[in-house]
């Protein structure tokens, strides 16, 4: 059987729909905003019965081997409870692997489709399960003035946590730090002010969310090679991030 996307999904789907243990399945990822290349992979996320874990997981391993056999299992949980895997097959290539999660049944529907996530591709809903609705505007505006209040907050304090690990010497905490607390909430920010829907997405999709202009302004202040340069874009990143704050708090 040939490996490709629409028939992994296709077959993926057919075997799920036909499981009562599977009451929900649908689409994520690139698929949704039309992104998909040679170099994605598949994203798909079901809603089981609780307790059918084990079964669930044996279900669709049987059923992608048929089409391409698994070479690498990888599993962990998700924040929400759920479990998600990530399959290879021999003989496809690494960057099509199959992203797969299971999440069991709540007493609620699951919203999707907040947070920029786009609507998905619903393959099927037995039950009502899934909750599809956009944010409204006035759910992000407070989302993110709530957010921004929260970096305007500690935002003058993140240079001492970078700067006292650069003279001291120690490059590769000065660097984690450097990203964590300097990097982060600026594209946070520029986020915020640009694409509020996605704005904890930090670096994903990044390159359509931001205007070229801003990536190329920010992508020197990223990509830095000593502590030297660290140390010289500490006040650019804080004036920068400052004025980004006050304009965000006008809104």
């Amino acid at each position: 059987m040939t490996y490709d996307r629409q028939t992994v999904v296709r077959d993926l789907a057919t075997a799920m729909h036909k499981a009562d243990m599977v009451l929900a399945l649908w689409e994520s990822g690139s698929e949704v905003f039309g992104r998909t290349d040679e170099y994605s992979d598949i994203d798909l996320e079901a809603i089981i019965v609780p307790g059918q874990l084990e079964a669930m997981t044996q279900l669709a391993r049987l059923t992608l081997s048929i089409i391409a056999p698994i070479s690498h299992e990888y599993q962990q949980r998700t924040s929400d409870g759920g479990v998600q895997f990530f399959w290879q097959c021999m003989g496809v290539p690494a960057l099509n692997y199959v992203d797969m999660t299971f999440t069991e049944q709540k007493n609620v529907a699951l919203r999707l489709g907040a947070h920029g996530e786009g609507k998905p591709i619903i393959h099927f809903d037995k039950c009502g399960c899934l909750d599809v609705r956009e944010e409204t505007l006035e759910e992000m505006r407070w989302r993110v003035r709530q957010r921004v209040n929260e970096l305007a907050a500690t935002f003058n304090l993140h240079p001492c946590l970078v700067e006292k690990h650069i003279v001291r010497g120690h490059v590769l905490h000065a660097y984690g730090q450097y990203q964590r607390v300097m990097i982060s909430p600026l594209i946070e920010l520029l986020r915020i002010k640009y694409c509020p829907q996605r704005s904890s997405w930090q670096t994903t999709y990044i390159q359509w969310d931001l205007p070229v202009e801003i990536q190329e302004r920010l992508r020197p202040l990223v990509m830095v090679n000593s502590l030297e340069e660290m140390a010289a874009n500490l006040p650019v990143i804080m004036t920068w991030g400052q004025q980004l704050i006050a304009e965000l708090k006008e809104c």
